[in-house]
């Protein structure tokens, strides 16, 4: 086995030596040639994500982006490029663009008349899996990689034959899509079990005597803050951000300094985001809590239990998302908020509601937990069979 120079890092150097018979290395700068195109005035933004997949923005969704007032440094992507994203590259946004369009200065475009990019890009993608290119970071700032022009010129790439390339992408391209195609089909069950939930709910109410009544009369409504000092306590209460919200909201435990400059939500309070990408979004906490800013609050009154608020709330959550008022941001105020009808039934009833609800909900959750933990396991093994294939250790 021939030894690598002492200068490789770890995984260069595990490469280099286990790389089979008539396989090459050389830096990627010798292989691959950077584009810089003028923009079309057709163009439309294409998007590196980070699963690997450069399209168009429209392709796979329209919100949650940061969107720039003017588009300087814009430049032009055909399909074929190899994208690598400078500040996510290490996250994965790495790809095989298959549109034409515009693309932001921070992700830089390749192509090569020798070899095959599809090749270079599983490569890639088998050295972002094993943290190689995060570990390149030129910041301390999440998200800082740079994995930009210079280091990817320098970057050592293993180099089969162009027939044995050709054969491993094809290989790869094949084997990858079926994965990709059942993850796919998980997400659409996963997205109909979802669906159920709110659909049983709305079926047991309305089969019950009801009455529709306004938010902002079933409780109490009051934003969180943000504490002016933030100190973590593991015994502190929790501090819930839009991420943290769920049946069973989480978020960092601050201590009762911080607490007494935000508010405190008693138990059994319903959340709900109000605004940003996850407007609509609805949580329940069964201890007292706080939130920040982007969090209202609301506490139930003697109409309505807890968990039915809850309940019924999460039953708008896509009413609230497609009606907030938008202009860069989708944005719900407490107003607007508490202006939603809700279909509630009347109390005595509410108990025994709950009860069938909580067991549908954890019956659903379950197949849920199931589909997820299949994807997670269909996701590790196709990285496994991409690092295997495309380092040489397993033929094709």
């Amino acid at each position: 086995m021939e030894k690598a120079p002492s200068h490789f890092d770890n995984w260069e150097r595990e490469l280099f030596e286990n790389r089979p018979t008539g396989w090459k290395f050389a830096k990627s700068q010798f292989l691959v040639d950077r584009q810089v195109r003028d923009v079309l005035p057709t163009d439309e933004i294409v998007t590196v994500f980070r699963d690997g997949e450069v399209t168009l923005r429209a392709n796979r969704r329209i919100e949650g982006f940061t969107y720039s007032e003017k588009e300087i440094g814009y430049h032009h992507i055909e399909p074929g490029d190899l994208a690598i994203h400078k500040m996510d590259g290490g996250f994965g946004a790495i790809g095989i663009s298959d549109s034409a369009g515009k693309v932001s200065p921070v992700v830089n475009l390749y192509r090569s008349e020798s070899f095959d990019l599809r090749y270079v890009a599983y490569l890639l993608r088998a050295a972002v899996a094993t943290g190689y290119i995060e570990s390149l970071q030129k910041g301390i700032r999440e998200r800082s990689t740079e994995f930009d022009h210079a280091q990817f010129s320098n970057f050592y790439l293993l180099v089969p034959p162009l027939k044995t390339q050709n054969h491993i992408a094809d290989f790869l391209d094949k084997e990858t899509s079926e994965i990709d195609a059942l993850v796919g089909e998980l997400d659409g069950y996963i997205e109909l079990l979802e669906k159920r939930k709110k659909t049983y709910i709305k079926e047991l109410v309305s089969r019950l005597p009801n009455r529709m009544i306004q938010l902002n009369m079933l409780g109490a409504m009051k934003t969180g803050t943000t504490p002016k000092v933030i100190q973590f306590d593991p015994e502190g209460k929790q501090w819930i951000k839009p991420d943290g919200l769920s049946i069973e909201s989480t978020g960092v435990r601050i201590g009762q300094d911080c607490i007494s400059t935000t508010n405190l939500f008693p138990v059994g309070t319903t959340y709900i985001c109000g605004i940003g990408a996850t407007v609509g979004k609805v949580g329940y906490s069964s201890e007292e809590a706080t939130c920040n800013q982007q969090i209202t609050g609301i506490i139930p009154n003697s109409l309505v239990r807890a968990k039915m608020l809850f309940y019924l709330v999460g039953g708008i959550t896509d009413l609230l998302r497609s009606t907030a008022p938008r202009s860069t941001l989708p944005i719900l105020n407490n107003v607007r908020m508490g202006a939603y009808k809700l279909r509630v039934p009347l109390l005595e009833w509410q108990d025994e509601i709950i009860k069938k609800i909580d067991k549908e909900q954890n019956r659903l959750n379950l197949l849920i937990h199931e589909c997820r933990e299949l994807q997670s396991i269909l996701v590790k093994r196709r990285q496994i069979l991409i690092t295997d294939v495309i380092t040489g250790s397993k033929e094709v």
